[in-house]
């Protein structure tokens, strides 16, 4: 903590060291073209050298120039770049057009290289703070879907603080993490999601909705997000960057545009939150089996609830039942018992247990500086109260910046982010203790709300105590608590050696810890007698960027630069974990109020070193080309296979600049351009090694997990330790995958409609998987590189501004995306790779196929596909494994449109996704619980699609979906197969839709510089075939094995009312 102080002192202090601007040789005032207004903050640069400056909140700069330097350049976001030459003058004052389409854009690069995008040879898109506060997103990620072509981001659930899941054009590894890497302020940040036991990357189908570590920084914070898709934008970032980077950068501090030295900013917002898609339940039949009503019993096979009514008779008031069904005795309505006096049977709305979630978050930031100096401090609150009772996440942050020109060769800055997110979170899932598992099972005639607690203190829910927890009860007694603190920060010292050389040492941190309980009260199914779970995490990331920038100009129409750095990062995770059941004091949840306690502890470090380049040339403004080189050295692989390099080359030619297209004013800007790279990935630590674990002694009889060390005898306590399953491999290689992009933007009718089109094909190569080998060896398995994929794609972006005036304007942004990633080889002998579910279905990788494809259970088919039916009338299962669908959609596509009337401006995104499936679970367990609403149907007469197995012509026997069908057998959604619960998951929704109105024309001549009042609704709307909760959901959080639907968390539409306001 002193170590923190420190650093946040320092900064704060050279923060604010505000300085006054310097006379240079030539100076002068920057304008806006539309209104005249000054504008502050334009960079303003000699070309071809390293030399330059901002101007102050009056739109004036100065700079200093020598003889021989020929142009200065201008550059603002939003406004075209432009080059004026000097020729003798001493004042240059220069009006800046808006650039409608971002021709003479500049973008973030890779290791935080500002570059022109049309000098890219390759694809970066970029999201602005504008866009970031139009989505009402309290994450960074969320922001992103539908706004970025080729892009992708799935929720694990509509739970508060949930994770997201997000890829870039598809998967380039098997095992590993295929997310990309963030970066912030030139920092490398951790994003992974941790699980109970098991370290990073989620996975699991039970437990909580846990929130991935992105989800830490505040979106007010954020000035831009720039997303590098191909290998040749993220080889230098090394093999944390084969996946694509996110490269973030925040707000710094820049002059007030109303001239006042210091700039506030607030923000505040209130979002409520609703349930939205969610499955269809049956309000037909009561509990029971057989069409009768049983008290307690697990299914609702039970008799038409409107041929039925309430008893009290003394009978039923003395077994103790009342305790539980508290309406009465359910009876059909010939027996003697009923009591009409009582009323009709009460039908309960399941989903009344869900609440409107609540979502306050407040931000405040001061900034201010000049030409020399600058600061910016912020800070926020968030509490974000979920639709689950108890379900909540708390973050707060606290954000400090600084630059300071220490004289004309040095300057100075730093920045450190710190923040705290608290989460209470709620069982899902694959999970007795579950809430939706619970929720749903609940037949329509149990009261839920009636209390979830007996007297005694025992649980009451439909089944007396026993089956699955009362949702109540998880929501209230069964919590998952976590906290974590977490500093993000780096200290850069840049010098100006000469005009044409920088230095630049960036040491950063990302350092966070993370600590876990979890309460299983006594009495809950999952651990009858209760169980406590706590867990002390650390994460250590450390960077170090040395870098040299070099430029410069052979003539005014051919110029070079380079930059060469050292790069060195350090990464260590540590955990300390406790599971102990059988409470002493019931709700009394301390490791030692137990009786039974195992422990774990896991340590795991790496460290990478790299060495790399980036030369690039530019002739004339029309041809660039870039080379790029990385030679990294990890200590996860063997020393023989530790050091690797990578290369890359991308090129641009202006077209629209040669003598045949120049000044046309039909298509003003043209460009093609091509890139082809190289990019690695290491592997998990210490898969070169064969490490030891407590064992464990299982003979196939002690239930239900065998008998774990340590063991207890006599009072004596023994403990065994032994090698794991897994042998070591010395021989491994960095998995690697080779990147071709091909591409071309045009700009057409004065730069009023624009085209990007991108076709891209990544080959990924000496993919590590886990191979069977000879028992005999001690062992089971070995990770070798014994696999390749691929991701071949196209990605189209279309922007227009369809109507441009002083008082209205509408433009169109278009992002489209379809690819197909597909799993090339496996190691010989290896059929398919389990990514994650359960026995039956499964999400697999397997050669030929696409990745995350569905594997199950099918009905017995003829060579033409059909359906075969037997004499009874009812399909045959097959049970053998086969692929029933795909997780990952086919194509892809974001439409919003931007309307500004006056002050007025409205934005609606449309979200599409096509040719994906999904595995409705939910559905198939809610048939044999006769909970669905499709069991309505029980008594109805159906005909199967499909062939008689014996004559071969179509089926035409009527048959029951009843009881017998459902629960037992190949009708069961348990048993039976896989594939009638395989679903289409397409959808159009609206994913954005902000009504937002300026008041700063009214505020003119007081102390407010501008306010705004807006409206956010997100999800509003969803079409979609997929016919349980929400589609965009995942069980299995984080982790690679999309596409499941088992009692997950439903997603949320939310309706956000927010203010903003600088003064």
């Amino acid at each position: 903590m002193r170590k923190i102080t420190i650093l946040l002192t320092f900064l704060f202090f050279i923060g604010s060291n505000i300085t006054n601007a310097q006379t240079g040789t030539i100076s002068g005032k920057v304008t806006s073209s539309e209104d005249g207004a000054n504008i502050p903050g334009v960079t303003v640069q000699v070309k071809g050298t390293v030399l330059g400056t901002v101007t102050d909140i009056d739109g004036n700069y100065s700079i200093e120039v020598k003889p021989d330097f020929k142009v200065i350049i201008f550059q603002y976001l939003g406004m075209s770049t432009q080059e004026i030459e000097i020729n003798g003058q001493t004042i240059i004052d220069v009006s800046m057009i808006r650039d409608v389409l971002l021709m003479e854009e500049i973008v973030v690069t890779a290791i935080g290289i500002p570059k022109e995008q049309k000098a890219l040879g390759y694809t970066v898109q970029d999201v602005s703070s504008e866009q970031i506060a139009e989505s009402g997103n309290t994450d960074m990620i969320s922001s992103l879907q539908g706004r970025v072509a080729g892009v992708q981001v799935n929720s694990s659930s509509g739970a508060a603080g949930g994770a997201n899941y997000i890829t870039i054009r598809g998967a380039t590894t098997l095992t590993g993490n295929n997310q990309p890497l963030f970066v912030v302020d030139g920092v490398p940040i951790d994003n992974s999601t941790t699980r109970d036991s098991d370290g990073y990357q989620g996975g699991d189908v039970a437990g909580v909705a846990r929130g991935n570590r992105a989800l830490d920084i505040n979106p007010e914070d954020i000035e831009t997000i720039s997303v590098l898709k191909g290998g040749a934008g993220t080889a230098l970032y090394g093999m944390r960057g084969a996946n694509g980077v996110i490269v973030v950068t925040t707000k710094k501090g820049k002059a007030s545009p109303s001239g006042k030295k210091i700039s506030v900013s607030f923000s505040s917002s209130v979002m409520i939150s609703q349930i939205s898609q969610v499955p269809k339940l049956n309000t037909k039949f009561a509990q029971g089996w057989g069409g009768d009503w049983y008290s307690g019993f697990f299914a609702s096979w039970g008799p038409e609830i409107s041929e039925t009514g309430y008893s009290k008779d003394a009978a039923w008031s003395n077994g103790g039942w009342a305790a539980f069904d508290t309406d009465g005795d359910i009876v059909k309505k010939d027996d003697p018992r009923y009591d009409p006096s009582l009323g009709a049977t009460n039908v309960y709305d399941q989903f009344d247990f869900f609440q409107n979630g609540m979502t306050f978050n407040n931000s405040l930031s001061l900034s201010g500086g000049n030409d020399k100096s600058s600061f910016y401090v912020s800070a926020s609150d968030l509490r974000d109260k979920g639709v689950i009772p108890n379900n909540e996440v708390r973050r707060n942050t606290f954000k400090i910046s600084g630059s300071s020109a220490l004289n004309d060769k040095f300057k100075i800055s730093g920045n450190a982010n710190y923040l705290t997110t608290k989460g209470d979170r709620i069982q899902q899932g694959s999970n007795t203790s579950g809430v939706m598992l619970g929720l749903l099972r609940t037949p329509p005639t149990f009261d839920n709300t009636a209390g979830y607690e007996l007297p005694d203190g025992s649980q009451r829910n439909y089944r007396h105590g026993g089956g699955y927890d009362n949702p109540y009860w998880t929501a209230n007694k069964n919590l998952w608590e976590d906290h974590t603190e977490r500093l993000i920060g780096s200290i850069q010292l840049d010098w100006y050696a000469k005009e044409w050389l920088q230095f630049t040492l960036r040491p950063g941190v990302d350092v966070y810890s993370e600590y876990v309980k979890n309460y299983i009260a006594v009495g809950s199914r999952t651990a009858p007698g209760g169980q406590v779970y706590a867990r002390d995490m650390t994460h250590k990331d450390f960077n170090n960027d040395l870098i040299a920038y070099i430029t410069h100009d052979f003539s005014e129409s051919f110029s070079t630069y380079a930059t060469f750095g050292w790069n060195l990062q350090s990464r260590e995770y540590r955990y300390v974990e406790g599971t102990a059941n059988g409470l002493s004091i019931p709700d009394y949840y301390n490791l030692n109020n137990t009786s039974n306690i195992s422990a774990g502890e896991s340590t795991w470090q790496k460290r990478q070193m790299g060495l790399f380049f980036d030369i690039g040339i530019n002739w004339n403004s029309t041809f660039y080309i870039n080379v790029t080189g990385r030679n990294d050295w990890s200590t996860t692989l063997p020393e023989k296979n530790n050091s690797f390099f990578y290369p890359s080359i991308n090129g641009s030619l202006i077209v629209s600049e040669l003598p045949f297209l120049k000044d046309n004013k039909v298509l003003p800007f043209w460009k093609v351009f091509g890139s082809y790279a190289i990019t690695a990935n290491d592997a998990d630590p210490y898969r070169t090694l064969t490490y030891w674990y407590q064992g464990s002694v299982s003979d196939g009889w002690v239930s239900p997990f065998g008998v774990n060390f340590p063991i207890t005898t006599n009072g004596s306590s023994y403990n065994g330790f032994t090698y794991g399953n897994s042998m070591g491999n010395n021989d491994l290689r960095p998995e690697k995958t080779k990147s071709f992009e091909v591409g071309t933007s045009m700009k057409f009718f004065s730069n009023r409609l624009g085209i990007d089109f991108t076709y891209f094909n990544n080959q990924s190569e000496d993919l590590l998987l886990p191979i069977d080998i000879d028992p005999s060896t001690g062992f089971s398995s070995m990770y070798k590189n014994a696999a390749s994929m691929s991701s071949i794609g196209v990605e189209l972006v279309l922007y227009a501004s369809i109507v441009e005036n002083k008082n209205f304007n509408w433009d169109v942004l278009v992002n489209f995306s379809k690819f197909k990633n597909k799993v090339e080889s496996l190691a010989d002998g290896v059929d398919a790779l389990f990514l994650g579910g359960f026995t039956d279905p499964q999400i697999r990788a397997v050669a030929g196929e696409e990745y995350r494809t569905i594997y199950g259970y099918d009905w017995q088919r003829n060579d033409n596909g059909d359906v075969l039916i037997g004499d009874d009338g009812y399909p045959m299962g097959e049970y053998t494994m086969k692929p029933l669908g795909t997780v990952n959609p086919n194509w892809t596509m974001g439409i919003g449109n931007t309307f500004q009337i006056f002050d007025l401006t409205i934005y609606a995104l449309l979200d599409f996704r096509n040719g994906s499936s999904m595995w409705n679970g939910t559905k198939g367990a809610l048939y044999y619980f006769g909970a669905h609403a499709d069991t309505e149907n029980r008594n109805d007469d159906y005909v199967f699609d499909g062939v008689n197995v014996n004559t071969g012509q179509p089926n035409n026997v009527a048959v029951k979906l009843d009881q017998t069908w459902r629960t037992s057998g190949e009708g069961s959604g348990f048993t039976g197969p896989t594939v009638d619960y395989i679903e289409e998951s397409n959808w159009v929704r609206l994913r954005d839709f902000t009504v937002s109105y300026s008041l700063g024309n009214l505020l003119e001549n007081t102390f407010i510089d501008n306010l705004d009042i807006y409206f956010t609704g997100k999800n509003l709307w969803l079409s979609t075939p997929y016919t349980g909760i929400d589609p965009e959901t995942s069980l299995l959080g984080s982790s690679n094995a999309l596409g499941m639907d088992y009692f997950n968390m439903p997603g949320t539409k939310t309706y956000l009312f927010g203010l903003r306001a600088s003064f």
